[in-house]
């Protein structure tokens, strides 16, 4: 009798667990050719990466209000398509699409967030969104990226 009610309050945790995480989402992605694009300013930057999961990141919410707290990483633009999401300095107001090369790599990314760790005069410029904390330690810093800022605001 005993064990019935041992296992039956593992299983009670479990599903606890489980309740506790919100569900991954399944995100469609569709990427477009932003070369083409005129491009209003550029620079040199680091770049770093956070997850929606990061210590002090615990709304799940970008500063924009964009819910993030499910692991996605994108935005849908109306005119740049699925974008991936980026704290940054409020010299880039919100809605400011970017393009980020680094390593032959080429992303086009939306401001969406804010960080008191990144800026000018600061270690990193941009802040780029993973699914996860664990993630972004893996990917770690990308020093003397190119970024193209390609509109800027909404």
């Amino acid at each position: 009798l005993e064990k019935n009610d041992t296992s039956t309050n593992q299983q009670e945790s479990k599903v606890e667990e489980v309740i506790s995480q919100p569900p991954k989402v399944e995100e469609t992605v569709n990427i477009i050719d932003t070369s083409s694009f005129a491009v209003l300013s550029q620079e040199t930057i680091n770049l770093s990466h956070y997850g929606h999961d990061c210590y002090g990141c615990t709304s799940g919410r970008t500063a924009s209000g964009y819910y993030v707290g499910d692991g996605r990483i994108y935005y849908q633009d109306q005119t740049f398509g699925s974008v991936r999401v980026v704290a940054a300095d409020s010299k880039y107001p919100l809605g400011t699409i970017l393009r980020i090369g680094y390593n032959g790599n080429k992303i086009t990314a939306i401001v969406l967030d804010r960080g008191g760790g990144i800026g000018d005069g600061k270690k990193y410029q941009i802040d780029l969104l993973t699914s996860s904390n664990s993630k972004a330690m893996e990917l770690g810093i990308i020093y003397n990226t190119s970024l193209e800022v390609l509109r800027l605001g909404y």
